[in-house]
């Protein structure tokens, strides 16, 4: 067989025995008797294993695309571990590959910044090393003044649990410290801001109501109530009883139900308070009388103020 070969390239001739002609060098060769055969180059391989693979069918897919999810998982997995060992993550942190994603953009962004402005600084011979920046001294023309020490203030230990958190997150970055430290003043500045509000309240809602003095002025106020209750109470209603208070744990507590024109009003006695309804019917807790008909603060006084209003008109009162 001589001429152009009409087997494809890279394989060999498919019959032992026959010559073949290259179509480039014209030079006639024999295939022995006992030659192999035809070896498949990459084409035919792909062909051969179209016709024998399974069918493309629902749970083929599913497999398929479960192994691709499970190898870019993996494929996380390392890049996670990469970031571990270099300090932009810690090993215990919660992730999702969002997360992940942000990480390793933040980190990059931050770290694109620093290489400009080490190769700016590598670039401009007059512009100060970065190291200068963190040196104890810096490097002054003579008499220029005493020497001030420059170095990055240290983070101070928190004191609350939202510093502790920025500290934490701030001291994890693989910034310089003078990065850091900008970013430590700069969280403070933060919680200035948010504490200083907040401080007023905290001292009126917990170190206010302990001042000796805003106490003394509170039971001040309480012991007026107290006068004005028993005089309300013996003057205006047509039923008067004092009790023991169920609902503090404190004893010495007490509850004063009076009925004002038909409608049951009470208040809480401290014992300090108990000399001035001690002349009022004392009655058990469990007494018909000393049970609470389940009326409010605001309809107590709505009550009270009808009645104080209605006073200077005689028989309005009691034609409610």
């Amino acid at each position: 067989m001589t001429g152009p070969s009409t087997t494809p390239r890279g394989e060999h001739t498919p019959r032992p025995g026959a010559t073949w002609q290259t179509h480039l060098a014209r030079v006639e060769r024999l295939v022995a008797d006992d030659a192999s055969g035809p070896r498949p180059n990459r084409a035919t391989r792909r062909a051969a294993a179209r016709s024998t693979e399974e069918p493309m069918t629902d749970q083929t897919r599913l497999r398929l695309a479960h192994q691709a999810r499970r190898a870019k998982e993996h494929q996380l997995d390392d890049i996670r571990r990469a970031l571990c060992d270099i300090g932009f993550m810690q090993d215990d942190d919660p992730y999702s590959h969002a997360d992940l994603a942000d990480v390793i953009r933040q980190n990059g962004a931050a770290l694109r910044e620093v290489g400009e402005a080490d190769g700016a600084d590598a670039h401009d011979l007059t512009a100060p090393a970065p190291a200068a920046t963190e040196a104890t001294e810096p490097d002054l023309p003579p008499g220029f003044g005493p020497v001030v020490p420059c170095i990055a203030p240290p983070n101070e230990p928190a004191t609350s649990p939202l510093r502790n958190q920025l500290a934490a997150a701030i001291g994890r970055t693989n910034l310089p410290m003078w990065h850091k430290a900008a970013r430590y003043k700069a969280a403070d500045a933060v919680l200035a801001e948010l504490y200083g509000p907040t401080a007023d309240l905290q001292h009126r809602f917990t170190v206010a109501p302990h001042d000796p003095e805003a106490e003394q002025e509170r039971d001040g106020a309480y012991r007026e109530r107290a006068h004005l209750v028993a005089l309300v109470a013996g003057g205006l209603a047509e039923q008067v009883v004092v009790a023991p208070a169920p609902d503090v744990d404190e004893p010495g507590w007490q509850i004063l139900y009076a009925t004002l024109h038909g409608r049951q009003c009470s208040w809480h006695f401290s014992p300090r308070d108990a000399d001035l309804i001690e002349h009022f019917d004392h009655v058990p807790a469990d007494d018909p009388c000393a049970q609470w008909d389940g009326h409010t603060t605001d309809a107590k006084y709505e009550h009270i103020d009808y009645l104080a209003r209605s006073l200077g008109t005689p028989g309005t009162v009691r034609g409610r």
